[in-house]
């Protein structure tokens, strides 16, 4: 999964490392970008677990949704390490305002937009810092180490960490060899961003851009 570059504004952070004998251009989105079908900034764990299986069985056959959405394992993960991420967030500083998190893609994604086919691009300065931390790559195979077969996931440099806003330059420019393989124009990899804000001030329009 990439996250595209190609929208940069020039108060986006950016800084140059060198990679073997060049040097290659980091440059961070400015915006994160949130990808969804019917209506945005809706989360199934933020429901009792029977209720999230109501909402599942009105979404169609079982056999007709992500293969994510119809295991047992997948939810206890997921709750689990959102309950984590939250911990964590508020050790770092963080203020967050609802239990879970609402999620979206630092800068944007061709795959998650043909995915899902609505986004909603937010920019970062328009978000409190206090209300949104990041994870590379996605929060599930960051916290999780096995996939939906059981089988394991190689634990990478960053497993199990969340990152704060400030930390994105250090994380992108400084581990950049041990953590994030980069070209001159994009990073073939996909942070993540929890947004711990409730979705009324999102839905509000007060910091929200349709894509």
């Amino acid at each position: 999964m990439e996250t595209s570059l190609s929208s940069m504004s020039p108060a986006s952070d950016a800084c140059f490392v060198k990679i073997g004998p060049r040097a290659a251009a980091v440059i961070i989105p400015d915006f994160i970008t949130h990808y969804y079908v019917g209506r945005p900034f809706r989360s199934l764990t933020e429901l009792a677990q029977e209720d999230c299986w109501r909402v599942l069985e009105e979404m169609g056959p079982q056999e007709s949704l992500p293969r994510r959405l119809r295991s047992d394992f997948y939810f206890a993960q997921r709750r689990r390490y959102e309950q984590l991420m939250r911990q964590q967030f508020i050790a770092k500083g963080g203020q967050p305002s609802r239990r879970v998190p609402h999620y979206a893609i630092l800068g944007e994604s061709e795959i998650w937009a043909r995915i899902r086919p609505s986004a909603i691009r937010i920019p970062l300065a328009e978000l409190p810092e206090s209300v949104i931390s990041f994870t590379y790559t996605d929060s599930f195979a960051n916290y999780v180490d096995q996939d939906l077969d059981g089988k394991p996931i190689p634990r990478k440099p960053q497993y199990e960490t969340l990152y704060l806003r400030d930390e994105l330059l250090p994380l992108f420019c400084d581990g950049v060899n041990n953590i994030l393989p980069v070209g001159s124009i994009h990073l073939p990899r996909t942070v993540v961003a929890q947004v711990f804000l409730k979705h009324g001030h999102l839905n509000s329009g007060q910091y929200c851009r349709s894509v």
